[in-house]
């Protein structure tokens, strides 16, 4: 009892307790800071499924002052289609948003390239260029 613990009269003496998180080496140990593991603590997902809401682009109050709801969207997690989870389910999640960065500054560049292609060829450039439109097709087909 109070008594025991030497505090006369039965009060309790308060504990303020300071931690500092940069000395906290247990968490890193109790969760994986994986792509992966990222995707589970930030996203609902089931069945290789994820499932998140999105503000729906435009006018945002446009009827008298409301937003209007979001939507719902679903998309299908499997590794071996996506081939950005696929290499980086397992990086750590810092190394995986770096990449994601860099993937995309290298689809922007080729969409650049594309969208030059098409706007640079004046008429008759295809038959004096002979495979341009095959060029195009297949940097086309190369964007994910």
């Amino acid at each position: 009892g109070p008594r025991a613990a030497g505090l006369p009269g039965g009060h309790h003496r308060p504990v303020l307790v300071v931690m500092d998180r940069n000395m906290d080496l247990i968490t890193p140990i109790q969760h994986a800071s994986t792509y992966q593991a990222l995707v589970d603590d930030v996203l609902d997902h089931s069945a290789n499924r994820v499932e998140f809401d999105v503000a729906p682009e435009g006018d945002a109050a446009g009827r008298r002052g409301r937003a209007p709801p979001p939507v719902r969207k679903r998309y299908d997690v499997d590794p071996d289609a996506d081939p950005f989870l696929g290499r980086h389910r397992f990086s750590p999640f810092p190394e995986a948003i770096e990449s994601n960065g860099a993937e995309l500054q290298d689809i922007t560049a080729r969409e650049q390239a594309i969208r030059s292609k098409t706007s640079g060829g004046g008429a008759g450039s295809d038959a004096a260029g002979g495979g341009n439109s095959s060029d195009l097709s297949a940097a086309v087909e190369s964007l994910p």
